[in-house]
């Protein structure tokens, strides 16, 4: 196993010693002092939550006042909150200048406090590049930009959405300067620690192959160049709406990329693209400032008053939520925003048809939604076969009030169909594939590719098709689930790691072992559980990334990996004794291929211990 550092980063002992500060104050403090602490906390937790801009300036303006009082501006707590109003307010244009002076002073009290290399420092020179940025001032922006992405230390501070953001940024400003090795070293950086990493938002994924493919051809340096725009095109034909002048815009780009790699003969295709999408005109700008703000204010409160006349039947309240967070989608312009716009249209065509019908059909409607959520916590308490007849009847239900191509009919539908996934139910499997696949119809129809329930239907005909050992079906919806998953920048948790570790799994059988890593790495890099039940994801994922890098040749760092895939299964009694035993087989082939005779000796004698005196078995993987 590779050696552990525990030693403490300077950047978090920095901080440590801030925090420390306001710790040891707090412990002098009269009760009725102390408790105006929680206050600060509370104050700094609703201005993170809270979506209406004027609200979270107002919770953190409150925060920093309390935090001044008791512990002066030179604290943690003064600090953290001051932080936060300038991280708001430099999405304004209206307020950059504020909140450039006050990045600027933070960073000035940071420096007096011994704090420069502090992950609070860290974080101001993150939002002063940026304004940097904003104000077309790319010397200065280069030179903080390089001073934060040192403040990047840890492996985990590596793997946040900011520092894909900023090495992506400064790659570019560096190759518009003309500075291709530091725009390469940048690049370089933010792909291997962030990328490919869900949770990505759609450019910051894009820049940093771009920016790396930029520097590369510059440097007449064209390996992984290639690799590279293959993964930019991946990512844009599997997010169905993903703006179109954009793509070909990329497609552009890629066209002047394969003359520098002398691939003439794949332009005739390029071209065949290129002029599909003729015509093709960037979006309005969207709103931007205090409006945008409202906007967004106004979309996250119309999904919220959704969901609240939702659990309540409230027919009325949905479709006055409905309305209000379509009016905010369609204003916002942003990426997505029309797929948003669809699939509100989508519910409330089931909304108004409700609307219009007699009080026994709206019931019916009730009792379907009824049935399903019965059928949801049946589920949830491993109770399938009762989850199985809820969806049943939610379908019936829901075909008598609003028809077999509604939304609510659908949502039923793809629940049916999840559940036979889970049972393993092999004779009605067919049956839940021309569900799931009517289900895909209908949404893909109306055009709501954004929604949870396009996800949950590319996701379980992914694993239906695996059932039936269709791999190219369940290729094709499985990488599209995962695409819209990272568009979507959602917490994944276990399903994420599910389906890269199947995604994986086929390409490697397909012989496609670099797109096999690039969903193996995705899937270790979002955090899948290390153990409990889902730990055989995890360890599917470490599984198939040594696998690809056998299969290309590429074993560096690779023995690390094989220990902790072994440990992985021993620690965990979910596993069986034969993937204990395969496990082992295929480092036994790495090892043997390495010259590591010491290692493998014991490799050998654990094998052994596991499978008493039965011969050794090859997995097919290993040499």
């Amino acid at each position: 196993m590779a050696a552990t550092n525990f030693e403490t980063p300077p950047a978090c002992a920095a901080d440590i010693r801030l925090h420390l500060r306001d710790l040891e104050l707090a412990a002098t403090f009269p009760p009725d002092q102390f408790a105006r602490v929680r206050e600060i906390q509370t104050e700094k937790q609703r201005g993170d939550e809270t979506k209406d801009p004027d609200e979270k300036v107002r919770h953190f303006q409150r925060g920093r006042e309390i935090a001044a009082e008791l512990f002066g501006e030179a604290s943690h707590h003064y600090i953290t909150c001051e932080l936060s109003i300038a991280h708001h307010l430099y999405s304004i244009p209206e307020k950059r200048e504020e909140a450039f002076q006050r990045t600027n002073h933070l960073l000035q009290v940071l420096d007096s406090l011994g704090a420069s290399r502090s992950n609070r420092a860290r974080d101001a020179l993150v939002v002063l590049f940026a304004l940097y940025v904003m104000r077309d001032d790319f010397t200065k922006a280069i030179e903080t930009g390089k001073q934060a992405a040192a403040l990047f230390e840890t492996p985990g501070d590596k793997r946040r959405r900011e520092y894909a953001t900023l090495t992506g940024t400064l790659a570019k400003l560096l190759n518009e300067a003309g500075q291709h090795e530091q725009a390469l070293h940048y690049a370089r950086t933010g792909m291997n620690d962030s990328l490919p990493l869900n949770g990505l938002q759609t450019d910051d994924h894009i820049r940093l192959l771009r920016e790396y493919s930029r520097a590369k051809i510059k440097l007449q340096d064209h390996d992984g160049v290639q690799d590279a725009w293959s993964d930019i095109l991946m990512f844009t034909t599997n997010v169905p709406c993903f703006p179109l002048h954009e793509r070909r815009e990329l497609l552009v780009e890629y066209r002047s990329v394969l003359q520098s790699l002398a691939l003439e003969d794949r332009i005739p295709e390029v071209d065949l693209q290129i002029a599909q999408l003729k015509g093709v005109s960037p979006p309005e700008p969207s709103p931007a400032g205090e409006e945008q703000q409202r906007l967004s204010a106004q979309y996250y409160a119309g999904m919220a008053k959704y969901d609240q006349a939702r659990m309540e039947f409230d027919l009325p309240g949905k479709i006055k939520a409905l309305y209000e967070f379509r009016e905010a989608a369609a204003a916002l312009k942003a990426a997505g925003s029309a797929a948003r716009v669809a699939e509100a249209d989508f519910v409330l065509k089931d909304l108004l048809h409700l609307e219009k019908s007699s009080e026994e059909v709206r019931e019916i409607a009730i009792r379907s939604e009824q049935e399903r959520r019965l059928g949801q916590s049946s589920k949830d308490e491993k109770k399938q076969w009762d989850a199985l007849v809820h969806f049943e009847q939610a379908m019936e239900h829901a075909k008598t009030a609003v028809g077999v191509d509604s939304h609510l009919y659908a949502c039923a539908e793809v629940s049916w169909a999840e559940t036979i996934v889970e049972m393993g139910d092999e004779r009605r499997r067919t049956e839940a594939i021309a569900a799931a696949s009517h289900v895909r119809k209908v949404v893909e129809a109306n055009g709501a590719y954004l929604s949870t329930l396009y996800r949950t239907t590319l996701a379980v005909l992914c694993r239906l098709h695996i059932g039936q050992n269709e791999s190219g079906p369940a290729i094709e919806a499985g990488e599209k689930a995962v695409a819209l998953l990272e568009f979507e920048d959602l917490d994944q948790g276990p399903y994420y790691a599910l389906l890269t570790s199947f995604l994986a799994k086929m390409l490697n059988e397909a012989g496609e072992h670099r797109r096999a890593l690039h969903y193996a790495r995705s899937g270790l890099y979002g955090k899948p559980p290390k153990y409990g039940e889902y730990s055989p994801f995890y360890a599917r994922l470490l599984q198939e990334f040594t696998r690809g890098k056998v299969a290309i040749d590429d074993l560096d760092d690779l023995q690390p990996i094989y220990e902790e895939l072994i440990q992985i299964s021993d620690d965990n009694p979910v596993f069986p004794l034969q993937r204990r035993i395969e496990y082992r087989e295929e480092y036994l082939a790495f090892l043997n291929s390495q010259g590591n005779n010491q290692r493998r000796d014991s490799v050998v004698a654990e094998l052994a211990n596991l499978k008493g005196t039965q011969p050794l078995q090859k997995s097919r993987y290993t040499r």
